[in-house]
């Protein structure tokens, strides 16, 4: 008989660097394995939250790279490796720190949010009260990030603006979001796995020019789910305002909207919306089979957005819709 020895797991041997696109980690698993039958295969928890993410739709690969998984991460996690070897009987895993603000685009820290060559949606989720959670986002930032696609449609932040005449104010929504599987969520074999942040605002005072039209606005909706927690169970988190966030937004064209030759609607070039908001108390609601006790409110602060959108023709007659991309998902 052929003796094998141990599989040893070593996760302190991964390497991380930034991907190909904004918000895109690599990961390398040169000396993570050693010992075993060999011909090892990896899985990963790119968030640190227990649930291992696929990798080009399976959950073990053995390429020793893998290349552009996608995060919400722009804090520290401690991101998971299991191991097994050709016997598949033998898994090992492990865990490394890692510290992912010097992978992804540097998080706003300035009085207002700013055009990026990424669009972003970000925020500070902390828990109230200084209460015990047990969700992984609850001490780090989170941050969605995508650069503006040149064709196809957005898969991690999608936003909307509507604004149906000149006189009407402006309504604007925007979702930062990520799922469970290679990163892309229109891949998702679960939708309800989506997590990530949603925000809807609206009485802007827009007039319709070139603006920019900069002042406070409505929340009228702010939702967040979390990623799956870190009780063992994998549930997810829902939270919804429990009291109203602030919201200030800054609203500016190219060229001013103009009104339709007949009727109220209007022709807008591309909009491009910046803002920030806090939400002082966001309302846990608990994860099926999960006891949600006391202490689960968070708090949102140190939030940012900002997207560009080309909004549909509103005059009789017009073209199709812009550059919005696909309709959200349904949290």
């Amino acid at each position: 008989a052929t003796y094998n020895p141990a599989l040893i797991v070593n996760a302190e041997a991964l390497s991380i660097s930034k991907g190909a696109q904004v918000g895109y980690i690599n990961i390398g698993f040169a000396g993570v394995a050693s010992g075993g039958s060999g011909q090892y295969s990896y899985s990963l928890d790119l968030n640190g939250d227990g649930r291992f993410d696929n990798y080009n739709q399976a959950l073990y690969s053995s390429v020793a790279n893998f290349q552009n998984m996608y995060t919400l991460n722009s804090g520290v996690r401690s991101v998971g490796v299991r191991v097994q070897d050709s016997i598949c009987l033998n898994v090992v895993s492990g865990n490394k720190g890692v510290d992912f603000a010097s992978l992804m685009p540097a998080s706003e820290k300035g009085a207002a949010a700013t055009e990026q060559a990424y669009y972003y949606v970000q925020g500070n989720i902390a828990p109230l009260n200084g209460a015990a959670s047990d969700l992984a986002d609850t001490v780090t930032p989170f941050q969605a990030v995508e650069a503006p696609p040149t064709s196809g449609p957005r898969l991690h932040v999608l936003c909307s603006y509507a604004k149906t005449s000149m006189a009407g104010n402006g309504d604007f929504s925007i979702k930062g979001l990520n799922a469970y599987d290679d990163g892309s969520i229109q891949n998702s074999v679960n939708p309800a796995l989506i997590h990530g942040m949603t925000l809807h605002v609206t009485n802007i005072n827009d007039a319709g020019g070139t603006g920019p039209y900069v002042g406070p606005a409505t929340m009228a909706d702010a939702s967040y789910r979390s990623p799956a927690s870190l009780d063992g169970g994998l549930n997810q988190y829902s939270y919804s305002m429990k009291s109203a966030c602030n919201v200030n937004i800054s609203v500016k064209r190219a060229t001013a909207a103009v009104p339709c030759a007949s009727g109220t609607g209007i022709q807008s070039p591309t909009v491009t919306i910046t803002g920030q908001y806090s939400c002082p108390d966001m309302h846990a609601s608990a994860a099926p089979g999960d006891a949600m006790t006391g202490g689960k409110d968070v708090s949102i602060n140190n939030g940012y957005f900002f997207c560009e959108y080309a909004p549909a023709d509103g005059c009789v007659g017009g073209g199709g819709q812009g550059g919005g991309g696909l309709p959200p998902p349904v949290f």
